[in-house]
């Protein structure tokens, strides 16, 4: 006697997606092909300038272009808001040279006079321009002074450590190395020390003020003026850290980029090298072996926050759906990811995913969990149970398409088609361990010939790829009608189907019921131990016959 089992019919509730990326492209407008270092250099407006052994080197950001090459020292120390005062020197020497806005020399200082005292400097002069001004903070041995470069006055002076990092904003000045920070006013008067219970790695202020230091355990802490709290980013990074003035983008020595506001990493095709900002934050410069200008218009495209489409609130146990995880960015618009997003189930019992495809699995209530660049977006639904009357009109289907075609719904062949036009997977159905039918998977359908090997003589649908799992012999009935014959067995018989090297489904068999279809083709109906229709298996004629 020859039995069946059939193919598989995928409902799946799918919605339009766009599947692309929401990751952000900087275009690239200028390179340089020198070895630069971010303490040895500093961008005013559109100029970078960095030192090296011929000099100081200024540069336009906008075309890569070397404007010239002023004849310094091999270290940079700072270049004044309106670019009219250079401060370099060699890296030894324990004096420093000041520059106007053509590049020649004006002075070189090597002590300080205040109050009757001279103060000499040591070879690790550190030296910042206050915003705006022509007053400029020196640190060294142990002393800290404001001088006025026009004026040639010490304005302020006092004594402090000076290791560690020289910061300036418009109304603070810093000192600090990894263990504190010491802030003063312009007038060098002391506003509080920023003692962090951790190592500090690196820290970077804004000229409005705001301060952000990251420290060995990777914690990112950011300060308002007066500095007194701190609060605790949920960003990590164990990297040196820049600031751009805005306040939003942190950069860091390994050429990864956060959003301060959303605490959220950008993903950008930046190069892995140091990040510095431009003071209006329009441009980001790496610095390393070679520098790379970036124009950073394209940052208003990061992404802000997501949500999963609200086009469903509810599935039908059985069916499938492809969620839709939308990237919202900073100037609105939304993009559509699959693909790209990973999804996860409170309550896998209820839904579960499966490549990509939530699948309803029993009803309930469930919050699924969708997962992009850093940004994450839930939404709870409702799982029900799938209507009574949805078999039976599946079944409907089925028995229609049986009769019209000598197939079944979403099959690819029917019968007495060419059994060489079939190509997929080898696929074989057992009992008690022996093969009864032998053919070949196309989609979820098994196709089988054993006539003349020539044409289709055979197609099984096994129910569990149809996500059909619970149609019962009364609903069979209730569609086909009473069967033509019935074959009980007692004990079970075993049965196993196979794809390739996959086992797809194995049950105990104790019912068959024969009926016929489109006048001569006869459709099997196979029952497992509990009633349930396992496999529908469809001939050319009767078994046996």
């Amino acid at each position: 006697m020859k039995k069946m089992i059939a193919g598989v019919i995928l409902i799946s509730i799918l919605y339009p997606n766009l599947s692309v990326s929401a990751s952000v492209s900087l275009p690239t407008v200028a390179q340089i092909n020198d070895d630069v270092i971010g303490q040895n250099s500093t961008i005013r407006g559109n100029t970078l300038y960095y030192a090296d052994h011929a000099g100081t080197n200024l540069v336009d950001l906008e075309t890569g272009t070397r404007l010239r090459t002023e004849d310094t020292g091999d270290t940079l120390l700072d270049v004044s808001t309106d670019e009219s005062w250079m401060i370099a020197k060699e890296f030894w020497h324990t004096y420093f040279t000041i520059y106007d806005e053509f590049g020649e020399e004006v002075r070189t200082v090597d002590n300080l006079r205040y109050q009757n005292q001279v103060y000499r400097f040591n070879s690790g002069i550190k030296a910042k321009f206050l915003p705006n001004s022509s007053k400029l903070v020196i640190a060294s041995d142990d002393h800290i002074f404001v001088y006025d470069i026009k004026t040639e006055k010490v304005l302020s002076a006092r004594g402090i450590s000076t290791d560690g990092t020289l910061k300036v904003s418009n109304d603070y000045i810093m000192i600090g190395d990894d263990s504190s920070i010491h802030v003063m006013n312009h007038a060098l008067e002391m506003v509080t020390e920023i003692l962090p219970q951790e190592r500090i790695i690196s820290y970077d202020v804004t000229r409005f003020n705001t301060l952000i230091l990251n420290t060995y355990d990777g914690r990112i802490y950011q300060y308002k003026s007066p500095f007194t709290k701190s609060v605790l980013s949920s960003l990590k990074t164990y990297d040196e850290i820049d600031l751009d003035d805005s306040g939003v983008f942190l950069g860091t020595s390994k050429g990864i980029l956060y959003d301060m506001q959303t605490a959220k990493r950008i993903y950008t095709n930046i190069e892995e090298s140091r990040i510095v900002f431009n003071e209006n934050s329009s441009k980001i410069v790496t610095l390393g072996d070679s520098v790379r200008v970036y124009d950073a218009k394209n940052l208003k495209k990061r992404i802000v926050s997501a949500k999963i489409s609200t086009d469903f609130n509810s599935l039908i146990v059985r069916n499938e759906t492809i969620p839709t995880f939308v990237a919202i960015s900073k100037d609105g618009t939304k993009t559509k990811l699959t693909n790209q997003a990973v999804w996860r189930s409170d309550n896998p019992q209820v839904a579960y995913f499966s490549k990509g495809k939530l699948i309803g699995k029993s009803p309930g209530k469930v919050t699924i969990k969708g997962s992009y660049e850093g940004h994450t977006a839930t939404l709870s639904l409702t799982v029900r149970k799938e209507s009574k009357t949805a078999n039976l009109k599946w079944l409907m289907s089925q028995k229609s398409i049986l009769n019209q075609k000598g197939t079944f719904v979403n099959a690819s062949h029917q019968l007495y088609d060419s059994y060489s036009k079939v190509k997929g997977t080898n696929g074989k159905i057992y009992y008690q361990e022996k093969v009864y039918t032998n053919g070949i998977f196309k989609g979820n359908v098994l196709y089988g010939t054993y006539r003349n090997k020539k044409t289709i003589d055979e197609i099984l649908l096994p129910l569990s790829g149809e996500k059909r799992t619970d149609i019962s012999e009364k609903q069979i009935i209730d569609v086909f009608g009473k069967p033509k014959k019935t074959y009980k067995y007692d004990p079970a018989v075993s049965s196993k189907v196979t794809r390739g090297t996959s086992i797809l489904d194995q049950h105990q068999i104790k019912k068959i019921s024969l009926y016929m279809v489109k006048k001569n083709n006869a459709l099997e109906v196979i029952y497992d131990e509990k009633g349930y229709a396992r496999y529908l298996h469809l001939f050319e004629s009767t078994p046996g016959d």
